[in-house]
Parts: C-alpha cells; sequence; structure tokens
C-alpha cells in the first residue's frame, strides 16, 4: 500500500527536540496557549457511584491508541455528573491517559458528548487549534515522547496538567488540521482492517499448528492403522499397537529445579526460567547468568541433559 504525500517547497529548523523539520509557515506554540480548558476528571472513590444505566462514566481503559472504546461500561447518576460538571466532556475534547498506560491519547467523537470521565485530562482547544489533529499529534512518536518525558513518579508514573500545558506543538492553518485528521482517519482505518485480516489468519495458522502436532503425536502418521480406544477421556482412540503408560513409568527422573531466585551476575553461567521457554522453542534475549558457586551448587539437585524435557509450573 503506498501513499504518495508531496513535500513542501521549504522547511525550517527549529529548537524542539523529536520533532524534526517543519514546513516554513508552520508555527509552533504550547498547548497551553491553544487551550481553553486542561484539567483532571474527577479523582477519587468512584466504585460505589458506577449504575446500570445513567451517565457513560470513562477511565483510562476506555482510551486506547487514538480511540475511546467503552467495552467495559460504568456509569454515574445524572445528579452527580452535574455536581462533577468540569469533566463533563465535549466533541473535540483530548483525553490523556494521567496513570497506568501513559501514552495513550484520545479525541471525543460525538458518540462521548456528555459523558463524565475519572483520573483523565481533559484538553479543550481553543478555535486555532482541531482536537482532532492535537490528538493525532500525541499519538506519534514525537506525542509519545513528550509525554514519556514529563512523567513524574519513579513508583507510580503520572502525568499532571501544569507539565501537560508545557508540551510544544506544530500548528498548521486550521485547512490543513482538517485535512490531516482527514487523511489519517481514511488511511488508519484500512490499515487496521488489514491488521485485523492479518490476526485472523494467525489464529488460523495456530489453530491448524496445534491440530497438526495434536493429530501427530496422539494417532501418528498413518492414516490406515488401525485404532483402539486408550482409555484415557482426552485423548480418544491411539493406533492398536500403540501403548499408553503414565509418564512416571517411561522416564528416568522427574525433580525440579531452585524453589528460589538466586543471586544474578553480569556474567557466568546461564540460568534457565519459565520465561524463557515458550512454545516449542527457546527465549534467550533476557536470559540470566548465576556465579560458578552458585552453579555447581545447583547441580547437585539437577543437570539438565540433552534430550531432557522442561515443563514450566
Amino acid at each position: 500500500m503506498g501513499v504518495n504525500l508531496q513535500p513542501y517547497a521549504e522547511y525550517k529548523e527549529h529548537d524542539v527536540d523529536w520533532l524534526g523539520k517543519l514546513p516554513m509557515h508552520w508555527s509552533i506554540a504550547s498547548i497551553s496557549t491553544l487551550s481553553t480548558k486542561i484539567t483532571n476528571g474527577y479523582v477519587g472513590p468512584t466504585r460505589e457511584l458506577f449504575k446500570e444505566s445513567g451517565v457513560r462514566y470513562l477511565q483510562s481503559l476506555h482510551v486506547k491508541r487514538n480511540k475511546i472504546n467503552f467495552h467495559t461500561p460504568y456509569y454515574v447518576s445524572q445528579d452527580w455528573s452535574m455536581e462533577k460538571a468540569k469533566s463533563i466532556l465535549r466533541e473535540g475534547d483530548v483525553l490523556v491517559v494521567q496513570t497506568g498506560d501513559i501514552g495513550q491519547v484520545a479525541a471525543v467523537t460525538k458518540e462521548f458528548e456528555d459523558c463524565n470521565c475519572h483520573a483523565l485530562i481533559i484538553i479543550a482547544t481553543t478555535t486555532d487549534l482541531n482536537g482532532f489533529y492535537l490528538s493525532w499529534l500525541l499519538n506519534s512518536d514525537y506525542g509519545f515522547h513528550s509525554l514519556k518525558s514529563i512523567q513524574t513518579g519513579a513508583l507510580h508514573p503520572h502525568l499532571n496538567c501544569d507539565l501537560v500545558k508545557t508540551i510544544k506543538t506544530p500548528i498548521p492553518t486550521r485547512v490543513e488540521q482538517e485535512t490531516i485528521v482527514s487523511f489519517l482517519d481514511h488511511e488508519t482505518t484500512k490499515i487496521d482492517a488489514l491488521i485485523e485480516k492479518q490476526q485472523q489468519l494467525i489464529k488460523l495458522l495456530k489453530e491448524k499448528r496445534q491440530a497438526v502436532i495434536s493429530h501427530a503425536v496422539t494417532k501418528g502418521l498413518n492414516p490406515n492403522a488401525p485404532m483402539r480406544d486408550s482409555g484415557v477421556e482426552w485423548l480418544g482412540e491411539v493406533p492398536e499397537h500403540w501403548v499408553v503408560a503414565r509418564v512416571k513409568n517411561v522416564v528416568t527422573r522427574i525433580v525440579d529445579g531452585p524453589h528460589f531466585s538466586p543471586s544474578y551476575v553480569d556474567e557466568g553461567y546461564m540460568f534457565i526460567s519459565a520465561r524463557n521457554i515458550k512454545v516449542d522453542r527457546w527465549s534467550l534475549d533476557d536470559a540470566k547468568y548465576v556465579s560458578e558457586r552458585d552453579f555447581f551448587e545447583f547441580n547437585k539437585r539437577v543437570v539438565p541433559g540433552k534430550g531432557d524435557v522442561l515443563l514450566t509450573k
């Protein structure tokens, strides 16, 4: 799929990190100068406020990849929502996840106007800045880096409104902003449809892969072999000449490794744990290492050999 994007006649340098050159006629301004409101959605105990119906109540889990998805519905009463009027949403408002999955942003569509929200930063833009354009900008690599660079809190990272206000925004003309929004809506919809098709294909291929494995190891490779009942409910029939036995009767030993997390070192002997074992393969990119002393100590309990089967427990 190709998209023919024509360059502008002239570009200019600037001092904003991660942004690159901009078209000559674009300007740059902080979000604070392009918004009429930047505020937090209601933050506080809400569990007792949830209803089976009423005013829809958006949370961070509803905001993902420039979309609002009300897949887990929450509601509050009309009276409570009116008391928290500052967090009532309007079309074009931009929602920024404040804590947790920082970097997720979405603009409020007509469908979610008049909803209320919890623990989301709400940006209401001026007429100079299209909220949907700002949402796409904050979903870009530049926007992601900008949001990550201002998060605070080592144990529980979060964003605050005052720092979000400082993010610099490139500003095309209003017509260009609307054109960019239309273009991205159209192109990303096509791409998302292709991704969905590929995911469905991958799911089918995984199911086929599992079926091939299961058939080969429980039915054999000869489609004409006489079959008999295995006596095991989930196993069904097996070739007539096969023997069905408990694992303990056909292995020499079953043993597990250390029952604690060892002290890791930068270099030494590789230490395999459950995270390194995937379906039919190894994943050693993040393998850990232990000292020579610990290695020989662990070997007193178990020494894996070629052909041994490792099973995550």
